[in-house]
């Protein structure tokens, strides 16, 4: 979370600097980021290039010490009443209202389903080890979600577990997810029940 005068205005000329980049990359030459394969938006959903540069400037900077993989590219967002659940496609859907970093923090999160897809529908394992692998993809995708949130020093809570988590080691926190997913599997009524969804998916085969 960021406090403090000078590291709010640090932050603040990164974020600038990083959009001003950005900006100039929309309008001239394509950036890396930009990804010809995004699909129209659905109905009801739109793009927004200015809100997907901005949120592109804020993930970069909290990018470099959150994430240490290959690049995770916050790229084909669309901007509507309701947010993305999964994404089976190329389109991250964000919900309009909610404040540029909390759209930043649920792209991360998305971006990161679309990179490891917690569902493989030509898997043929069996049902309870497809499961098992997409509930360890969800805590992977939510925790990623929450770090963003603090990084930006988003203080509003979007899950209501939030404070429980915050409690736990940081090392032991996906596990904590985990098993936190596993022990609803139907849900929270705020998150939903990703052990019921997953398994639902299996159809026929056996478990």
């Amino acid at each position: 979370m960021v406090r403090g005068g000078s590291s709010s205005l640090a932050m603040r000329c990164g974020f600038w600097v990083a959009a001003l980049s950005t900006c100039l990359g929309l309008l001239g030459c394509r950036r890396s980021y930009e990804v010809a394969e995004c699909s129209p938006c659905s109905r009801g959903s739109r793009s927004d290039p200015k809100a997907q540069a901005e949120i592109h400037a804020l993930w970069q900077t909290v990018a470099r010490d959150i994430w240490k993989e290959s690049p995770l590219e916050l790229t084909c967002v669309c901007f509507g009443v309701a947010p993305s659940a999964s994404v089976e496609g190329r389109n991250i859907e964000l919900v309009t209202s909610w404040e540029r970093r909390e759209q930043t923090a649920r792209a991360a999160h998305l971006a990161l389903h679309r990179k490891r897809p917690p569902w493989d529908a030509r898997s043929r394992d069996a049902c309870d080890a497809r499961v098992a692998r997409a509930l360890e993809l969800e805590a992977e995708a939510h925790g990623l979600e929450l770090t963003v949130r603090q990084s930006l020093g988003v203080t509003t809570r979007r899950y209501p577990f939030e404070p429980e988590y915050w409690a736990v080691p940081a090392a032991q926190r996906r596990a904590w997810l985990l098993s936190y997913f596993t022990s609803h599997p139907e849900g929270d009524g705020a998150v939903p029940g990703f052990a019921a969804e997953y398994r639902a998916r299996c159809g026929g085969l056996p478990g």
